[in-house]
């Protein structure tokens, strides 16, 4: 076996068909298995996947969330690397040749593609870098996004580091402790992966309990990023989670006086935010945003993002 294809599936009765069915046309001479972990549907997700019973192997568990269905398929993996595909999401039919003859190449631990974001109504191509190999500095490689599906992983690495279980942005911990700890990454310039966005997300959701996942996130990574000398880029991070993402979301919430907290809590340990290096890359309005925050200006801030309407507060 050379690669093992985790698939975590929850009420996904309207998708998990195609996403399947793209995994069993590879056009590859290469061996892989398909583990399906059912985290506890209620639809007829499962019923659909026992159509496919002869060419997967299915796991039956209650609902734990992506991450312990993640942690479940890596734990039972045959093979010495792994994919992940989400069920709402599809693949190319070079997806597991093109990965696993770079990985032969180039003896990496971790293979990154590009991949196409289906709108339900087009396509769009996400590029996040030319083709290249990482062996020291993988700092360019962890500002490339934590998403676990475009990603070939050497399983032995992906064991040292499981998805936090029973929280969101379980990717962001697990993915970035998976980088830190390779030798060698190559990122491709290959589309091999279909992400499928939708006007719905558990992670882009108006919800207290998920901002705090958020920032548990962030708190999780911290040991090993620093351990591994990133100090810049976790601050980096922090400033996209506390004073981007959640601050604006608490905006949204109408509760303004949260948002004042978080920009207090981040700011207190990290004094010199501002001069992060990170900062200039980051696009205009992010860049727009943060001067407001760094004068304290509050009342605009407010005042700009909740005449936008009920939207998930993002800029």
């Amino acid at each position: 076996m050379d690669v093992s294809i985790i698939v975590p599936v929850y009420n996904a009765e309207k998708t998990i068909e195609r996403c399947l069915d793209s995994i069993l046309k590879q056009i590859t001479t290469f061996k892989y298995e398909i583990i399906v972990i059912d985290d506890g549907s209620t639809d007829k997700s499962l019923k659909k996947l026992e159509e496919y019973k002869r060419f997967v192997t299915i796991i039956k568990e209650t609902n734990g969330g992506p991450g312990k269905a993640r942690n479940i398929g890596i734990r039972k993996a045959q093979a010495p690397f792994l994919l992940f595909v989400d069920s709402d999401d599809y693949v190319a039919n070079n997806f597991v040749d093109t990965f696993l003859k770079v990985q032969r190449k180039t003896n990496a631990d971790m293979v990154i593609c590009n991949f196409i974001r289906d709108n339900n109504t087009s396509l769009v191509k996400e590029n996040k870098g030319e083709y290249k190999e990482y062996t020291k500095d993988f700092s360019d490689v962890l500002m490339m996004e934590f998403h676990s599906c475009n990603k070939l992983i050497r399983k032995t690495i992906a064991l040292n580091n499981l998805y936090p279980e029973n929280m969101v942005f379980e990717d962001v911990v697990a993915i970035s402790n998976m980088i830190v700890e390779c030798k060698k990454i190559v990122k491709i310039e290959d589309y091999l992966y279909y992400y499928v966005t939708t006007h719905y997300s558990i992670t882009r959701e108006l919800n207290e309990q998920k901002l705090k996942d958020h920032m548990k996130a962030y708190s999780l990574m911290k040991d090993k990023i620093l351990k591994y000398g990133y100090k810049d880029f976790y601050e980096y991070i922090g400033i996209e989670i506390y004073l981007i993402d959640v601050f604006i979301k608490y905006i949204k919430m109408n509760k303004l006086e949260e948002a004042k907290k978080i920009k207090k809590e981040f700011v207190l340990s990290n004094k010199d935010w501002y001069s992060n290096k990170y900062i200039a890359t980051m696009s205009l309005k992010k860049r727009i945003f943060l001067y407001f925050i760094k004068r304290n200006w509050f009342f605009l801030i407010n005042l700009i993002f909740n005449k936008r309407g009920k939207d998930n507060g993002e800029i």
